[in-house]
Parts: structure tokens; C-alpha cells; sequence
């Protein structure tokens, strides 16, 4: 899924453009490796029983960034 998204939705040419022009904070899965290592059984969504690692990681990540 991942691997046709990209091809779909470039991420130089949406997530970036995305980013660049919002005064919201972004956050890409892709560029933390703390929030790119989980399974996805589905091809799109983490296993249940990752979603306190997940969590955890998303809030470390939203604390460096100062926003927690």
C-alpha cells in the first residue's frame, strides 16, 4: 500500500507541498524511525496490540517538537 500511495501521491509533490503551506505542525511516519517500525497486517493500519508503542512514540516525537 505504501509502495502505491508513493507512486500515487508523490510526497515531494503532496505531503511537502502539504507541510510547506499549513501553519500546522507536521508529523511523516517516514522521517522519525521511532514511528516507522511497526507491522501493518493490513497493508495500512498497526496491529492492535502496537498501539501503546505507537502512542508512546508519537508523543516523544510531539514532545521534541514541543508541542505536548
Amino acid at each position: 500500500m505504501l509502495e502505491l500511495g508513493d507512486l500515487l501521491y508523490p510526497r515531494d509533490e503532496f505531503w511537502r507541498l502539504l507541510a510547506s503551506t499549513t501553519t500546522a505542525t507536521t508529523v511523516h511516519f517516514a522521517d522519525y524511525p521511532s514511528l516507522s517500525n511497526f507491522e501493518t497486517p493490513d497493508m495500512s493500519h498497526i496491529r492492535g496490540d502496537e498501539r501503546g508503542r505507537f502512542t508512546g512514540a508519537l508523543i516523544d516525537v510531539l514532545s521534541r517538537k514541543g508541542l505536548m
